[in-house]
């Protein structure tokens, strides 16, 4: 008997392994097959951000702004944003640092005092504040945000202009964004910024009319020589950027795409409410007749063939009886054996709703606020889903308002304190040396807008009643939150205590409990019957009837008094 001869092969080298290999990577090489071949069109180019905004600026700025002029939702979106993050104006907190500066608690409050006058006077008044003389600062605010909302970037400068009957200088000048000029010469130069080595901007390049009308470009710095800014240009945090495009403009497909949707839905609808009318007759088309005729019918034909002459007499017939469907009510008569029907166009179901409504998702996210503020629609909204998309829409407010109004509110404060010092309105240890030295400190404040919008009022309220109880809170916490100050709101309540008792009214804001006054909480705190033991435990009520009951105590005995008395006693 021969043997079979073994002729050993590597592993995994025989057709049988091969075959069963490529069947265990073939779920893997079609899924990556399918992923590139769905993403073969997607293939965007990785660019500097600066180089996006800097190709991009113009366009994206002009959609927002054409929006805003012609389409009353992106009106609506951007004056809902302004009135969340402004208002009609931040107001100021002055908290200069007492400690650094040396100040007493005193000298601090009456500084503070002077500093809130002094800039509520010039703020509250176009003619101080505002160099063309027409806004207040309240009102330059406004204006300012809704440039950082259509351009991406809001600009101001800091000018310094003496007038007849104002006792202020200071003055700002709000300017749009497209008078920066958008030119880049490689180097220090990045789309009319001007940067030094590290990236901070130290000058920017403007449109300006010269002598003769003709715009041309100056470049003004940006601060003077004393850090102070010249020219407020404030848009979002960004990295390596110097101009930025505005968040609106992520949304301006989805706005042309509602506009289109809007548009043929529209047309759709009043075409569907427009009937036409159909006359439908026995006489079909006259090729159709002449083709079952002979050659002798249509060269002599008898009055019944003679479908020209039976036509003739067909529209003589409705010459004289005419389908007139402007006159409501009336009746035609018809031709024999002719019908009138009436046909409309036939449409698609209804699906404009839930389509608009992802729209204007897409456009209120881009914008910042949520869907019920941007559109006004709370249709199956609960407590609990409004209140979350006002939660989180809050964060985004915060944000904007610390990273635009702010600065610039606080750059306008420090510019007339700047001038208050100088001229003596206002004194402080030191004069401006000290200012200057420790201008920091000195310019501390806070800055109060817009409460947050609650769905109700009541349970916010209670919320806040037991986060004090627990400790949880502070009063400023609480009244930031209502946008008001707690120093003013308490100084407002004790002149309004004060003028109660100058007119013999009850107190409004009088303590209810005496631990609301500092008596009560002291006596609270230090019982001079407690001395840090614990009170000895009362002697046990007696029961009714016994006689023998040494010093009863108040209670027991008022107790006794009302209780009444039983049957027989």
């Amino acid at each position: 008997m021969v043997a079979k001869p073994r002729i050993r092969v590597p592993a995994g080298s025989s057709p049988l392994a091969s075959t069963a290999l490529d069947q265990r990577q073939a779920p893997y090489v079609q899924y990556q097959r399918e992923a590139n071949t769905f993403l073969q069109g997607f293939m965007p180019l990785l660019r500097d951000q600066s180089d996006v905004v800097g190709g991009s600026w113009e366009k994206q700025a002009a959609r927002v702004i054409h929006g805003y002029q012609h389409s009353g939702f992106i009106r609506g979106v951007l004056d809902v944003s302004t009135a969340q993050v402004v208002g009609s104006g931040l107001r100021m907190s002055a908290q200069p640092d007492t400690d650094t500066l040396g100040w007493s608690k005193e000298v601090g409050a009456e500084f503070a005092r002077k500093r809130e006058a002094s800039f509520q006077a010039w703020a509250s008044n176009p003619y101080h504040c505002d160099a063309s003389g027409q806004l207040a600062f309240g009102q330059q605010q406004q204006a300012f945000y809704w440039c950082a909302l259509a351009f991406g970037e809001g600009l101001a400068l800091n000018r310094t202009i003496e007038r007849p009957g104002s006792k202020y200088l200071t003055k700002f000048k709000l300017l749009p964004p497209s008078r920066i000029a958008n030119t880049s010469d490689g180097m220090n130069l990045v789309q009319g910024v001007r940067i030094d080595g590290d990236g901070m901007p130290i000058a920017i390049r403007l449109y300006a009319k010269n002598s003769v009308g003709m715009l041309e470009e100056r470049e003004v710095p940006i601060r003077d020589k004393h850090g102070f800014l010249r020219v407020m240009h404030r848009f979002m945090p960004a990295v390596a950027q110097t101009r930025n495009v505005a968040d609106v403009a992520t949304g301006m497909k989805a706005y042309r795409q509602f506009d289109q949707y809007s548009d043929a839905n529209l047309t759709q609808k009043m075409i569907r409410t427009i009937f036409g009318a159909v006359v439908k007759s026995n006489l079909q088309g006259l090729a159709a007749f002449e083709g079952l005729m002979t050659e002798a019918d249509q060269i002599n034909p008898s009055p019944v063939l003679d479908l020209a002459k039976f036509g003739e007499a067909k529209a003589g017939w409705y010459d004289g009886s005419r389908i007139d469907l402007s006159s409501h009510g009336r009746i035609a008569h018809m031709f024999p054996n002719d019908e009138l029907d009436f046909v409309e166009s036939k449409a698609a179901g209804d699906e404009f709703d839930p389509i608009a409504r992802w729209l204007w998702l897409e456009i209120a996210a881009a914008a910042g606020v949520s869907y019920e503020s941007a559109t006004g629609d709370y249709r199956g909204a609960t407590y609990s889903s409004v209140r979350m998309a006002g939660a989180k829409e809050w964060l985004g407010v915060i944000r904007r308002r610390d990273s635009l109004i702010v600065p610039f509110c606080q750059e306008a404060a420090d510019s007339v304190l700047e001038e208050d010092i100088a001229t003596g309105r206002i004194k402080i240890p030191g004069g401006l040396d000290t200012f200057y030295e420790h201008r920091d400190a000195i310019c501390r404040a806070k800055w109060a807008g817009p409460r947050q919008p609650q769905a109700d009022d009541f349970k916010t309220a209670r919320a806040h009643e037991v986060r004090k109880a627990m400790g949880a809170t502070t009063l400023d916490e609480i009244f930031t939150d209502y946008g008001m100050d707690w120093d003013d709101a308490m100084r407002q309540q004790a002149r309004e205590n004060k003028l109660a008792d100058e007119l013999g009214l009850p107190r409004p804001w009088a303590p209810t409990t005496p631990l609301q006054t500092r008596e009560g909480q002291e006596l609270a705190l230090n019982d001079p019957g407690n001395d840090g033991q614990e009170k000895k435990d009362k002697p046990a009520r007696k029961r009714k009837g016994v006689k023998d009951d040494p010093e009863r105590d108040p209670d027991d005995a008022l107790a006794e008094e009302v209780e009444p008395a039983e049957e027989g006693d």
